[in-house]
């Protein structure tokens, strides 16, 4: 993942990075709300070695180098038992020396003969109390017990409490700034984390990488427009549209995606249900027949057809299902649209057996008619891992464009497609990234938004509008 797809992910999922890191800030009030005050009281001592008074300077110099070697010693003797034994005796306190350890630390300023004795409680004058007693304590025993033997009762050390402790005036826990400083971290921390994981579970294609990763070059990137339910037939209703030259770049893509020779005839299809398929056909359809081709349009979705639909054609009428059973001529079922050079062959009524009906022969005769009266024929199939439809009508076209739905299409799905159609030795030509959100479209240079109006407005530089690169992959 890459820096530009690590900011793509926190921001499709920035909801889940600021819940968490509101959430750790939350729960870091809370947190201090609820806890105990607690108070630290701090007692310091000087350690040094008896030395004669007319000692040498280097009897002084030894005697100050023991006593900071021996300081590191004496630190883990501080919190022992046989110091905390005598503070719990003394105080007559109702606990014992392992429990009364937990409250006490002991350190040492590196490379000094200093100790550092401090008591933490929710009582201030409580830890101010033991924190002076554990340091008397703690001289007395390093003095007279550790340091003296019988041929040697005084001790060379010398322990000396330079910095009484007093009662503290402000609680040394909670730090609210420090809880909230931790509580933030752990925040985005955790919300990044999820984010990653989320992007990771998440197979759904997004980007050109992802495309390609299945081995068909990405022809086409159609933004979502929310509109296309109304008016699926974007080139009709609103002909300056970024998704109309959107559809103007995978005509372009897709005319050029086939080096080895033209395409005269291409079947729609995708993965599954909902991916607006029958939208990026009649679309495609209309864009070719805008640059002055002859396009038959030709809904072969013997299930679920939409052409008449959205091509505003009436429905119910004869089409491709009676023309295959003989009922009709193609005279009487090719229907032109408007004034322009598309023409449309609806799907007729349903029938029992869809399958069968498309992988008759006759459909491949009518398949070898309509290429040699029509610059470009374009099938509307069904979906591919549901029925076998668009295999077969694939198998007499020139290929097959697959179109998936941005997030919702799993990579999976497009490798099982594109394996379903090359197994009767189709040819999948490309693939189309259909529903991207408009977000994703600036990245192109179709895509203009005026923040003024508020519209989606198109804006293809003069150096854009060359033609598509020969390898079919969209700019």
């Amino acid at each position: 993942m890459d820096l530009r797809e690590f900011v793509g992910v926190l921001m499709r999922n920035w909801l889940i990075v600021v819940g968490c890191t509101v959430a750790g800030l939350g729960l870091a009030v809370v947190s201090t709300l609820v806890a105990t005050p607690k108070y630290t009281a701090t007692t310091q001592l000087f350690v040094s070695v008896r030395v004669a008074p007319d000692s040498s300077t280097g009897e002084m110099v030894q005697g100050s180098t023991f006593a900071r070697q021996a300081v590191v010693s004496y630190v883990q003797v501080a919190t022992s038992p046989l110091v905390l034994d005598r503070v719990v005796s003394e105080l007559g306190l109702e606990t014992d020396a392992h429990v009364l350890a937990q409250q006490i630390k002991a350190d040492s300023p590196a490379n000094t003969v200093l100790i550092n004795l401090s008591v933490t409680d929710p009582d201030p004058e409580f830890a101010a109390q033991v924190a002076n007693t554990a340091a008397t304590a703690f001289a007395d025993v390093v003095s007279n017990e550790l340091e003296t033997s019988p041929t040697n009762p005084t001790s060379p050390v010398n322990m000396k409490v330079v910095s009484p402790a007093l009662p503290p005036q402000s609680p040394s826990s909670p730090r609210l700034l420090v809880n909230l400083a931790i509580g933030f971290l752990l925040g985005i921390a955790i919300g990044v984390g999820l984010a990653i994981l989320r992007a990771t579970l998440d197979t759904g294609l997004r980007n050109l990488q992802q495309v390609e990763a299945a081995g068909k070059p990405l022809l086409g990137k159609i933004g979502n427009d929310p509109s296309a339910i109304e008016n699926p037939v974007i080139a009709r209703s609103d002909p300056t549209s970024p998704l109309n030259e959107a559809y103007r770049s995978l005509r372009t893509n897709l005319l050029y995606a086939n080096p080895g020779g033209a395409l005269k005839a291409v079947v729609v299809t995708g993965p599954t249900l909902a991916i607006g398929k029958s939208t990026v056909t009649c679309n495609l359809a209309l864009s070719l027949a805008s640059s002055g081709r002859s396009v038959l349009l030709v809904d072969a979705d013997l299930r679920r057809p939409r052409v008449a639909k959205y091509m505003g054609l009436q429905g119910g009428g004869a089409g491709l299902s009676d023309l295959l059973v003989g009922r009709v001529q193609l005279r009487d079922v090719i229907q032109p649209w408007g004034n322009s050079t598309l023409s449309i062959l609806p799907s007729g009524r349903i029938p029992p057996s869809p399958s069968e009906l498309l992988d008759s022969p006759y459909m491949e005769q009518l398949m070898t008619i309509f290429k040699s009266r029509y610059d470009v024929v374009v099938v509307d199939s069904p979906p591919a891992l549901s029925f076998t439809d668009s295999t077969v009508v694939a198998k007499v076209s020139d290929g097959a464009l697959i179109v998936t739905a941005w997030g919702k299409t799993k990579r999976s799905q497009l490798e099982q497609t594109i394996a379903a159609i090359e197994a009767i030795d189709a040819n999948v030509i490309g693939v189309v990234l259909n529903r991207v959100p408009l977000k994703e479209m600036r990245h192109t240079a179709y895509y203009y938004y005026s923040q003024g109006s508020g519209r989606q407005r198109s804006q293809l530089p003069t150096r854009h509008r060359a033609k598509a690169p020969v390898d079919g992959r969209s700019q």
